[in-house]
């Protein structure tokens, strides 16, 4: 008799574990800009992904990941603000409308580990917690940089005089600074407005181009590249601040891979697939001169800068003179 109460306790036992195991498991939603999966950005997010939920098995799991049919990418800030989402990979210059200083990570010359040693992070942080109800997890993109595809040879910087250029908040300053007419419109949008000859060209990676078809209505791709595109990862803050300790640290630490060891080779694979593009599908290669080059860049970097300061002089000015060129 004794045994079978003993035996009965034990399997009540379980059963309490059991369900108190599930019911400290966390479940999050997530959203990243990009849904198509041969995006490297997006493989890297997945990967990031794909390990919280191994590492944070019990604890806390990522369920599927929404893209932009279901979310527009320039509403996942805002998503993960109010709670529709708890977490979102997205370009800080998407969330501009709640951040008034993300783009100040467009031009910025730094690496991850430098801005995070050198306080540039902990004040993107404060404005994001602020302004966005953000925890910011990661940031990740390691040395890909952005180039210029084009439908019209561009030969020198005047060249971009009245070019109809599809842009974002990412780079538009720079466009409208070298003489460029800008268009803001989704990246959905730009093969058809390339094909019918409604913008002359576009910035992206050379592994977007690939991915997404683009190389088809492109003929010319510009060098020299510039920026390097950051994606950050962040938290509504109500999420984060429930988790326990545990949790965290699984969020926390793989932030961290993604940032480091899955962004570490992104530019390799980027240029590798660079070379395709010329190689295989036909695009032809423009360089400007070397002194053009280096007033594209100075362009680049400066007109950038330069609406970071203005929206807000105190903190653009020392976000500027931390991680600037």
């Amino acid at each position: 008799m004794r045994s079978a109460i003993t035996a009965t306790i034990a399997a009540g036992a379980v059963c309490v574990a059991a369900t108190v195991a599930t019911a400290a498991e966390t479940s999050f939603k997530a959203g990243y800009f990009i849904s198509n999966k041969q995006s490297l950005t997006r493989q890297a997010f997945d990967a990031f992904v794909a390990k919280v939920n191994a590492d944070g098995k019990g604890s806390i799991q990522i369920g599927s990941v929404v893209g932009p049919e279901a979310i527009p990418s320039r509403q996942l800030g805002n998503a993960v603000k109010t709670g529709l989402l708890d977490l979102a990979g997205t370009p800080p210059a998407y969330m501009a409308n709640l951040v008034k200083l993300a783009t100040g990570f467009t031009p910025t010359t730094k690496s991850a580990p430098e801005m995070r040693k050198n306080g540039a992070w902990d004040i993107f942080k404060d404005l994001f917690a602020k302004q966005a109800n953000m925890h910011l997890l990661s940031m990740y993109g390691g040395d890909i940089v952005f180039h210029i595809y084009s439908n019209k040879e561009i030969k020198s910087l005047a060249d971009f005089k009245g070019l109809k250029m599809r842009t974002s908040n990412t780079y538009k300053a720079f466009f409208d600074a070298l003489g460029a007419r800008t268009l803001n419109m989704p990246r959905r949008e730009i093969f058809t407005a390339m094909e019918r000859g409604a913008v002359d060209a576009y910035a992206n990676l050379d592994s977007e181009v690939m991915a997404l078809g683009w190389f088809e209505v492109s003929k010319y791709k510009l060098l020299p590249g510039f920026y390097h595109p950051i994606i950050v990862v962040g938290v509504n803050i109500g999420k984060w601040n429930k988790l326990n300790a545990k949790q965290k640290d699984v969020l926390t630490k793989t932030g961290l891979y993604l940032e480091n060891e899955l962004s570490a080779d992104l530019g390799r694979k980027d240029r590798a697939i660079g070379d395709r593009l010329i190689s295989e599908k036909g695009m032809k290669l423009l360089k400007l001169s070397d002194a053009e080059s280096k007033k594209f860049l100075d362009i680049a970097y400066t007109a950038q800068w330069d609406v970071v300061e203005k929206r807000d002089p105190v903190v653009g000015k020392k976000l500027r003179a931390l991680i600037g060129k």
